[in-house]
């Protein structure tokens, strides 16, 4: 037995069989990769994170007039956040007209200080220019589910120079909610 494990012959069809797996990565070996990273993800202790989530409702309205609000008032709602002690604060507003009250600047020169992720829309055509996408897809899309857009619909240029995007194809409002839930994240809604 001592001679087969050493023989060089098992040692080289060993190795022929493990890169052939690897190779031709059969449905079983994925699935245990699967299930390990799973397992990797959900073994952890779950973290208490609080996730704040601002509703601008019919009260707001009353409150601060018109939709959509000036960007000076943009800046009040994520310095609160900041002050609550955000770690990052994701604001689902997207910007791509200039603002009626001439506060794009402020809200660039805010926003220098304060990193926020602001969303950006696939785009066929639009009314502003579609800015060419920065990412690109790495690897296949086996599922047929990445939609290719020719540009992107982005908050106005001084505003969206100083803040990280996320894209979606579709309106996902309850999106941040639904994803703090799956995180087991308790979150609070703040009205403003």
């Amino acid at each position: 037995m001592k001679k087969i494990l050493l023989n060089p012959w098992t040692a080289l069809i060993t190795l022929t069989l493990l890169v052939a797996i690897r190779f031709f990565d059969p449905s079983f070996v994925e699935s245990v990769r699967l299930r390990y990273f799973d397992q990797l993800i959900t073994g952890q202790d779950k973290v208490d994170v609080p996730v704040h989530i601002v509703n601008i409702d019919e009260d707001t309205l009353d409150k601060y007039g018109q939709w959509p609000f000036p960007r000076r008032q943009y800046a009040d709602i994520i310095a609160d956040l900041y002050s609550r002690e955000a770690g990052l604060v994701v604001f689902n507003v997207l910007m791509p007209e200039a603002d009626r009250f001439k506060q794009d600047l402020d809200l660039s020169t805010f926003l220098k200080d304060n990193p926020v992720i602001l969303p950006a829309l696939g785009s066929m055509k639009s009314k502003n220019s579609a800015q060419p996408p920065s990412v690109q897809q790495v690897g296949q899309d086996p599922q047929g589910k990445v939609v290719d857009y020719p540009g992107l619909i982005m908050s106005v240029a001084p505003i969206a120079g100083r803040a990280a995007v996320f894209s979606v194809n579709e309106d996902h409002s309850n999106a941040w909610a639904g994803i703090a839930a799956q995180a087991g994240i308790k979150y609070i809604v703040h009205n403003r």
